[in-house]
C-alpha cells in the first residue's frame, strides 16, 4: 500500500489512468507495426510477440552460467533437498513471479522487460544452496559456476556494451587526438545515432560538410557510419526499414566489398549497430537474432563507424582499377 501510494500521489485518478495505458504499451506501441506485417516470412500484424523459445536465447545470451545455475537449482530442490513439497513449489513459483506477471500481461519480448528476472534467479539459486548438506565439491561447483559468469558480464561489458554505447563520446575524443576539426559525412538517417547527436553538443568544435559521395568531398576526412539497417537505432526508422542497409554511395560498396574500408581508415569505432546485446533492447531486432537468426556477422560488421582518409580512398581506388 505504501508502494502503491508512492507510485499514484497526489493525483491517483490521472496516474491510474496513465498506468492502465501504459499497462497496454506493448500493443499499441508495438514495434512491429513499422514493418511490412509478411517481411519476415510469418505474420506480425496486431499484438504480435516473439514466441516463447526466445526466453531460453535470451538468458542464455545474457546471463548464461547463472540461467545453467538457475535450472539446476530447481533439479537439485526436487530431488536434493528434503523440504514439504508445498515449499517446493512456493519457491519455485515465487522465482517465476516476474516471467508470469510478464506473460500475463503480454510484455514485448525485449531485454530491459526482463532484466527483473535476474534477482529471481538469484533468489532460488540462493535458497538452495543454502538447504543443500555442506559439500566441498558443491561449493567449489557453485562458486566456479558464479566466477564464470563475472567473466562473461566483465568481458562483454568491457568489448561490447560499454564501446558501444560510448561511440559519440569516443569519437569526439579520437577527432580531437588527432587534430581534425573539419569532416565530410552523409546528410541521412544513418547520422542520426552518433555523428549528429556529437555536433550538436559541440556546435563550435567542428567544420561539418555534407555529401552524397565519399570521392567527392572536399575536405581531406570523411565519416562513414553504421550503415546497417539491423541496427537498434533504426528499428523503427521509416526510412531504414524502406531502403534497408545504405548503399546510395557507390564509393563506399566498392571499398566495402573489395575489404579496402579498414586500410583507408584512420579511426574505427562500434556503434550499436556491431552490439549483440542492444540488439535485444527492442522487439523486432530481437526477434531477428534469436527467433529467426536474420543478424549475421556481416551485419554487425556494417554497424562500425569510420573516419576515412580520402587521399587514402582516392589512393586504393586508383591502384585497384
Amino acid at each position: 500500500m505504501l508502494v502503491s501510494f508512492y507510485i499514484l500521489a497526489p493525483n491517483f485518478t490521472r496516474n491510474i489512468a496513465r498506468y492502465f495505458a501504459w499497462w497496454d504499451a506493448t500493443d499499441w506501441g508495438n514495434h512491429f507495426r513499422t514493418w511490412p506485417p509478411n517481411l519476415f516470412g510469418i505474420d506480425t500484424s496486431g499484438h504480435f510477440i516473439s514466441p516463447i523459445s526466445w526466453l531460453p536465447k535470451f538468458f542464455l545470451r545474457i546471463i548464461p552460467a547463472i540461467f545453467i545455475l538457475f535450472i539446476l537449482a530447481i533439479f537439485y530442490l526436487f530431488f536434493f533437498i528434503d523440504l514439504n513439497l508445498f515449499i517446493k513449489f512456493s519457491v519455485i513459483l515465487i522465482s517465476f513471479i516476474p516471467l508470469i506477471i510478464m506473460e500475463i500481461s503480454k510484455a514485448g519480448r525485449l531485454a530491459r522487460a526482463y532484466f527483473p528476472t535476474l534477482v529471481s534467479f538469484l533468489f532460488l539459486i540462493g535458497f538452495v544452496h543454502h538447504n543443500l548438506d555442506p559439500n566441498i565439491y558443491f561449493d567449489i561447483f557453485f562458486y566456479s559456476i558464479l566466477f564464470i559468469q563475472v567473466v562473461h558480464s566483465l568481458y562483454f561489458f568491457f568489448k561490447d556494451i560499454l564501446p558501444t554505447r560510448m561511440c559519440s563520446s569516443n569519437l569526439k575524443k579520437k577527432l580531437e587526438e588527432r587534430n581534425i576539426s573539419e569532416f565530410t559525412t552523409y546528410n541521412n538517417s544513418f547520422n542520426e545515432v552518433n555523428v549528429f547527436p556529437m555536433i550538436f553538443e559541440n556546435p563550435n568544435l567542428f567544420n561539418i560538410n555534407f555529401s552524397n559521395s565519399i570521392v567527392s568531398s572536399n575536405t581531406k576526412y570523411f565519416i562513414v557510419p553504421g550503415i546497417s539497417s539491423k541496427s537498434v537505432s533504426f528499428e523503427c526508422d521509416a526510412n531504414v526499414i524502406k531502403s534497408g542497409d545504405f548503399k546510395s554511395d557507390e564509393t563506399l560498396n566498392y571499398l566495402i566489398k573489395n575489404k579496402l574500408i579498414e586500410k583507408c581508415s584512420v579511426i574505427k569505432l562500434p556503434t550499436f549497430g556491431c552490439s549483440k546485446f542492444f540488439v535485444l533492447e527492442s522487439e523486432v531486432t530481437s526477434f531477428r537474432s534469436l527467433i529467426i537468426k536474420d543478424i549475421h556477422q556481416k551485419d554487425l560488421d556494417l554497424g562500425y563507424l569510420y573516419v576515412l582518409d580520402c587521399d587514402l580512398v582516392r589512393k586504393y581506388i586508383s591502384l585497384n582499377n
